[in-house]
């Protein structure tokens, strides 16, 4: 086996392996989206983003299994291998796809549920059966509630 073809498979092997990290990540960020809002795990956004970080994840062990073999019987890995190279392709094809759909889901469930974006404005809300008090915060206000009474200070 030549260093050229040596050097080639070692970055394509180590290549698969962080499409594999970004596959696994994409499927926990997932989840981690379906269990911060339960409504959006029923969706096929969702399930499709998990399929394909699934399939990408498994081609990838697919092909560094089959590199190990043609390793271990042949002495050497032809990159350019029809199969391999198909597989590499859709590998990468598959976590691309997941991550524009991910952000597809992610966005719907932000434009669906406003109270999930994140405001700049800190406010206090404090809800009793027939009023409602809201207080924006400052950054150097101290907020006490005790008892039935509530006092706002400045320190």
């Amino acid at each position: 086996m030549s260093e050229k073809n040596h050097k080639a498979a070692e970055l394509s092997f180590d290549l698969s392996k962080q499409f594999i990290s970004l596959a696994f990540a994409g499927v926990a960020f997932a989840i981690g989206l379906s269990t911060a809002n339960g409504n959006i795990a029923s969706t096929l956004f969702f399930w499709g983003a998990v399929i394909l970080f699934a399939l990408s994840a498994i081609l990838g062990f697919l092909f560094l299994m089959r590199g190990a073999s043609d390793f271990s019987i042949k002495g050497d890995f032809d990159i350019y291998e029809k199969g391999a190279r198909i597989m590499s392709l859709f590998q990468i094809v598959f976590v691309f796809l997941g991550v524009v759909l991910l952000l597809w889901l992610h966005l719907s469930s932000v434009k669906l549920n406003p109270q999930l974006q994140i405001s700049i404005d800190p406010k206090v809300i404090i809800e009793n059966p027939g009023s409602t008090v809201k207080i924006k915060v400052e950054p150097n206000n101290v907020i006490t509630i005790s008892g039935q009474k509530s006092a706002l200070s400045k320190d």
